[in-house]
């Protein structure tokens, strides 16, 4: 093959050869770009949960003495319920109401000429009775208002917790929207990696099939001009190669 041939292959050769590297070089620039793209979307996403996470933890340390206290209501307030109002207890005044409301039947009934009669028994009895009566809705009046300032801070310690459940599942939320959100990103960033590795690696084995079958088309057509050289090593003119015309490299 003349000197001229040779060249025209070895640049063909040598020009492959470059855009062969600089096809499988710019894939591997878009894939180092694109998995840095992943890697601080996937430090992004983590950054987010993180601080979501952060403001979850912040809410409940906030919400803790309401809770607390309610817990601690409510342990007090089942120990009341469970233990009863207990044995009755009668006001400080009661002994005081009942006496004078005694005299006052004995006077009336004293004046009636009706003292220590049976009308004066049951008029004191049916009083009694009344009194008593009265005196003990009173004293379990008294238990139930007893109760109520635990049942307040009970009903604030379940507000609490609700507003905190309410919040972890809102929190729980956002967390699989943001995981959903860039995991996404970091698939898709991944999926751009591979098509840009396959593009490059693509590009690369085109290259070369090419430069092959340019370079056995370009062999057979000089061995088919020049069939002396294959015995003589001999060359003849490279125009009057069947492609010399019609090609590039004809103007060497």
């Amino acid at each position: 093959m003349s000197g001229v041939a040779t060249a025209v292959v070895g640049g063909a050769v040598l020009g492959a050869v470059i855009t062969s590297q600089g096809n499988q070089g710019a894939a591997d620039t878009a894939a180092a770009a694109t998995t840095q793209a992943a890697q601080t979307q996937n430090d992004a996403t983590m950054a987010s949960i993180a601080a979501q996470q952060e403001m979850y933890e912040q809410s409940r340390a906030d919400l803790a003495p309401w809770r607390e206290a309610g817990e601690r209501s409510l342990n007090t307030l089942e120990e009341m319920v469970s233990a009863g109002p207990g044995e009755f207890e009668a006001s400080p005044s009661y002994n005081f109401v009942r006496d004078e409301g005694l005299d006052a039947i004995t006077q009336s009934l004293a004046n009636m000429g009706l003292n220590r009669s049976g009308a004066h028994a049951k008029a004191a009895g049916d009083y009694a009775s009344d009194l008593a009566s009265q005196e003990y809705d009173n004293f379990l009046s008294r238990y139930y208002q007893s109760l109520t300032p635990y049942q307040s801070l009970s009903g604030v310690g379940m507000t609490t917790g609700t507003q905190l459940g309410n919040q972890a599942t809102y929190t729980g939320n956002a967390m699989a929207d943001t995981l959903m959100a860039g995991g996404a990103n970091v698939a898709d960033l991944i999926t751009q990696t591979g098509a840009a590795q396959a593009a490059g690696q693509l590009g690369q084995t085109n290259t070369l099939a090419n430069l092959a079958n340019w370079s056995g088309q370009f062999g057979a057509d000089y061995l088919a001009s020049n069939p002396s050289t294959a015995t003589t090593g001999t060359t003849s003119s490279y125009y009057d190669m069947s492609s010399g015309g019609d090609n590039w490299w004809a103007y060497y």
